[in-house]
Order: structure tokens, then sequence, then C-alpha cells
């Protein structure tokens, strides 16, 4: 919840709405998103590091984690090789993947 500025000396503070869209895909989305930044942590990649190597922004990457933004293909590509996942991560990232419309 975000309040805006200078609201305090009224007493009253006015809601203003979030900014960001949630995922549409619920529980599966941020568990894809845990799973990304459990990866990532474990092997000592900071979200600077990370978001460099996949070309994307911190805020990309925190998105992502969060499950706020959907992979694309290549982005699921390129933290498999990045971060240099097993096959069974690999496979796991995948089914926790939300789908993206644009896939075909």
């Amino acid at each position: 919840m975000h309040f805006e500025a200078g609201s305090h000396r009224t007493g009253t503070r006015k809601r203003v709405p979030e900014q960001r869209k949630r995922s549409r895909s619920g529980r599966k989305s941020n568990e894809f998103g845990e799973l990304v930044r459990t990866l990532r942590a474990s092997r000592g990649v900071s979200i600077a590091f990370f978001a460099n190597a996949l070309n994307l922004t911190e805020a990309d990457i925190s998105k992502l984690e969060a499950g706020e933004i959907q992979p694309t293909i290549r982005i699921l590509d390129d933290i498999s090789l990045y971060l240099s996942l097993s096959r069974e991560e690999r496979s796991k990232l995948a089914r926790l993947a939300p789908q993206n419309k644009n896939w075909k």
C-alpha cells in the first residue's frame, strides 16, 4: 500500500492505487519467481549481475521473481544457461513458468 506524501499533516492518508499489475496466473507464477530467486541466490548471483547477463533491467528481474511479468522462452533458456541448471532444475523451471500467450 502506498500513501501520498504530505497527507500526514491532516491526519488522514490517501491511498494511492498500485502501479504494478499483478499476475493473473496466480500461485504458479509466484512459485516460478520464488524458484528463480532461490536458484540465483544459491549461486551467489546478485540481481544486478543477473540482469546484466540476461540483458534485462534489475526491475525486470525483480518483477520476474515477484511473478508480475511472464518470461519468454528466450529468458527461460538464458536463465538455464547462465545459472548452469541441471536437467531436473530446467524441467521444474519450465513446468512452473506461466504460459506466455506469445509462445508458439
